[in-house]
């Protein structure tokens, strides 16, 4: 899962492309939504070749909000949601283990705007990961109307640091979800459990700003249960979170473990290739005196950005892929789990740099004696000269330190900061633009 670090502090306010869009994030329509809306849980229903498909659902505790609905102009049910676990098979899944979280929610009332806007953030316990790097676990989606079967597909889905310190699912295109009366969507999020999980017999999330719906309980008074809050607005409700959660199980105990006494200790050497434009590798060697055949967990510090296998017969070797890293130095190691027979061990943490994308000289903010990262510009109708993906200035700014750009179909304006100006002080340049094109770049502005 490529989850990108600007976090998101409010819904996206873009409309999807893709009508009538609803959230719905892995849990199953069932208790007070799926009756409400009519819904078929997809336990049945297709889904992707070669995709386990949980045949039940344990949910957990649903929210929900209050708005006025605009025929009786009455209190109605507005976005209700919840979210659950599937067993693996007949038992609770092992330490180590994935399994799948199914979360949703629906617009059940009928507001006077006739939509709402949803973004759901999963607040995970602490010892809990996402786990669709392992092969044959992706993420899984349905977004359908009331009574229909829901048809689960892959990929699309953008992920985003949440402002309540989760991950954001949001809708193909990174926009927020719109749920219309009637529509349900359905995520399945795939997840491993590092540690023993004991459910309600921790703290549960009932404080008191979960409950009103300000916001969620912060993970520390959550114990072992996942939370999915979802932003909701647009729609007149009476929350800004609706906010359920499920208590999580995870077997630590009854088989013999890694680290059993008696296993063949291993080491671990990783070679890593790490970009900021696209897809890195890490290269991965176990050795030890018995096959080595386990989980590999890469980590950049404490955060788990890559899982994988090796297998028997990969002969202890094995390249796992990197999601895109951010300019800067990172600190990446990689985690042999161990198994009955192999002792698990970690690689010595290995110092990346990653250069950004070579650009033209970045320009002088006011009065400041250091550059300032160049910004993205979308519409460059006012200005000539550009390609698409082109990295240069406008001739008419190349004689100024700029500090600001905007471009629009009327007219271009730059703020510029010139030597011998006093400093703090900037002149704003106003430039007509030449007649109108659909021609749009990915240049920055300088």
């Amino acid at each position: 899962m490529r989850i990108r670090t600007n976090r998101r502090s409010s819904p996206p306010v873009r409309t999807p492309r893709t009508p009538a869009l609803t959230l719905l994030l892995v849990a199953g329509l069932t208790g007070a939504l799926a009756p409400a809306l009519g819904f078929t849980p997809s336990a049945h229903a297709a889904t992707t070749p070669n995709v386990p498909a949980p045949t039940s659902w344990e949910e957990g505790s649903h929210d929900e909000d209050q708005i006025v609905d605009c025929i009786t102009s009455g209190p109605s049910t507005g976005v209700s949601a919840n979210v659950g676990w599937a067993p693996v098979g007949n038992r609770v899944p092992r330490v180590g283990e994935p399994f799948y979280v199914r979360l949703y929610a629906g617009l059940v009332g009928l507001p006077c705007s006739g939509k709402v806007a949803v973004v759901p953030e999963i607040l995970r316990p602490a010892g809990v990961e996402f786990a669709d790097e392992v092969p044959g676990y992706p993420v899984r989606w349905s977004l359908t109307r009331s009574g229909e079967t829901p048809r689960l597909r892959t990929g699309g889905l953008g992920y985003h640091l949440g402002v309540n310190g989760g991950v954001t699912v949001e809708a193909p295109g990174d926009e927020a979800w719109v749920l219309r009366q009637g529509d349900v969507l359905e995520v399945q999020v795939p997840v491993v459990a590092e540690r023993g999980l004991k459910g309600p017999a921790t703290q549960r999330p009932e404080c008191q700003s979960r409950r009103e719906g300000t916001r969620p309980c912060p993970v520390a008074q959550a114990g072992d249960h996942l939370q999915v809050a979802f932003t909701v607005g647009g729609h007149g409700g009476t929350k800004s979170y609706v906010t359920p959660y499920v208590a999580l199980f995870a077997d630590g105990a009854g088989t013999p473990g890694p680290g059993t006494p008696g296993a063949a200790p291993s080491r671990v050497k990783a070679t890593y290739v790490a970009r900021s434009t696209g897809s890195g590798s890490a290269t991965v060697v176990v050795s030890s005196s018995a096959p080595a055949v386990g989980a590999l967990t890469v980590r950049d510090g404490a955060r788990v950005i890559a899982r994988g296998r090796v297998e028997r017969a990969d002969q202890g070797r094995v390249r796992l892929r990197l999601p895109r890293l951010t300019p800067g130095v990172h600190r990446l190691s990689t985690r042999f789990e161990g198994s009955r027979s192999v002792a698990p061990s970690t690689s010595p943490i290995t110092r990346v740099t990653v250069r950004g994308s070579k650009t033209a000289s970045a320009p002088r903010l006011l009065g400041a004696s250091a550059p300032v990262e160049y910004q993205r510009v979308h519409t460059v109708s006012g200005w000539g000269g550009f390609a698409d993906g082109q990295l240069r200035t406008p001739r008419w700014l190349r004689a100024h330190d700029v500090a600001a750009i905007a471009a629009g179909d009327d007219h271009s304006l730059a703020l510029t900061h010139d030597a011998g100006s006093p400093a703090g002080v900037g002149t704003a340049r106003d430039r007509p633009s030449r007649p109108p094109t659909s021609r749009t770049a990915a240049a920055r502005s300088a």
